[in-house]
């Protein structure tokens, strides 16, 4: 009897160390998703796109130069150009503020209800993402995963994630990616998910 309960304590020890293995390998290859640290978040009524490329080309700051690149952006993305963007700033800087708001429009946008002023105001929290039509929803190693939401505006930190690795932008319940490194989105608005 007590060899044949030797023999069988080897082989559950090692089913048993195998199962193990397979678990700790399957949790540390899945994606392990957070909650994003949301550094500002409103609701905003965004210009229209000729209203905005008017704007572009009168401020000292962007000109006609940025007016017409705008506009040939408009002509590819179409008039919903604003309505759904996302802009990433890698490093904090003293204008940083004033071209992301003054390009993407929301230096002209109508606040409707602000949750939150931005928070994020210091180097470790950069890479900051500015997300408008879109909400943040959580963020994995590999992804920012976000939700339609119109006329939302959020900023939130990604800080944490390796320097020049691609960070991808995904909907959430959809398997698609829509972008597959979020500083590639400029003209997010033209994606059939996001219409």
């Amino acid at each position: 009897m007590a060899t044949v309960q030797r023999s069988r304590q080897p082989a559950f020890l090692r089913r048993t160390l195998a199962s193990v293995t397979f678990i700790v390998a399957f949790i540390t290859a899945a994606p392990v998703f957070a909650a994003p640290r949301v550094c500002d978040h409103a609701i905003v009524v965004m210009p229209s796109a000729r209203a905005h490329r008017a704007w572009l080309e009168k401020t000292r700051r962007h000109g006609p130069k940025d007016a017409a690149s705008f506009a040939e952006r408009m002509k590819r993305v179409g008039p919903g150009i604003l309505n759904t963007q996302i802009v990433v700033q890698d490093y904090m800087g003293v204008s940083i503020w004033v071209d992301i708001e003054g390009y993407s429009g929301l230096r002209e946008a109508k606040i409707v209800k602000r949750f939150r002023k931005l928070t994020c105001e210091a180097d470790r929290y950069y890479p900051l993402a500015v997300l408008i039509g879109l909400k943040a929803s959580s963020i994995s190693r590999d992804a920012l995963v976000v939700v339609k939401s119109a006329g939302t505006f959020q900023a939130i930190s990604l800080s944490g994630h390796p320097e020049g690795k691609p960070f991808a932008l995904q909907l959430r319940g959809s398997h698609d990616t829509i972008c597959k490194d979020i500083r590639e989105c400029e003209d997010i608005a033209a994606h059939p998910l996001l219409r």
